[in-house]
């Protein structure tokens, strides 16, 4: 995710191509999404550590947006991790549930959902609607 989103300019094409990249992984490897994103927490304390680096990287990616945000030092001090949560708890509840093959399909709503605090729903509608930048 970090890779993808590192390869592209703009903030909110990043979120767009980080997201498309850990949704794409979870889709291709679903073992060890699985066990990164739902067994986790029976890993023991490395498992745990492991898995909390990854989600402040995405909630990083994220915090980005408040520079690019007309009003991003008046956002919430949690919106970050709220919004990553929020994405990971959907993904979960689609690998427990045996549906996978939705999770490609959910990009467009995620970046959506994670844009537009930051940029607002039109501006987040647009950049969600756009194909990811591929990483090199």
């Amino acid at each position: 995710m970090v890779d993808a989103a590192g390869s592209v300019e703009a903030w909110p094409a990043r979120v767009n191509a980080g997201f498309a990249a850990f949704l794409r992984y979870v889709a291709t490897e679903p073992a060890p999404a699985r066990a990164f994103i739902v067994e986790v927490f029976s890993a023991g304390t490395a498992g745990i550590e492991r898995c909390e680096r990854s989600i402040q990287a995405s909630v990083r990616l994220l915090r980005i947006g408040r520079k690019v945000a007309p009003h991003g030092e008046s956002l919430p001090p949690t919106l970050e991790e709220t919004i990553v949560g929020g994405i990971f708890w959907i993904v979960r509840r689609r690998i427990v549930t045996g549906h996978v093959e939705e999770i490609e399909q959910l990009r467009p709503e995620l970046v959506e959902f994670a844009l537009t605090p930051y940029v607002g729903a039109d501006a987040a509608a647009r950049a969600a609607s756009e194909a990811p930048t591929a990483a090199p």
